[in-house]
């Protein structure tokens, strides 16, 4: 799973994102499935693959990644 959008984001990912930004990519794009691109990984999934403490840390660097134009978040 993930394995092609894992390697775009390794060889892609703009370089002024900090490591945490990158981290978050990585792990998300090597759940997401290769033809979707989808992950359904969970939040508590998440938290735990990036090591933090909870859900407001991971919300703050998406935000980021947000503000720099990389939105992973889909609207409800």
């Amino acid at each position: 799973m993930g394995y092609e959008l894992y390697r775009e984001v390794k060889d892609h990912a703009p370089e002024k994102i900090g490591l945490a930004e990158l981290a978050l990519l990585l792990l998300i794009a090597d759940d997401a499935n290769d033809v979707t691109r989808l992950s359904f990984a969970t939040r508590d999934q998440i938290v735990k693959w990036m090591r933090v403490a909870d859900w407001d840390t991971i919300k703050k660097i998406l935000g980021r990644l947000a503000a720099i134009g990389i939105e992973l978040r889909v609207p409800i």
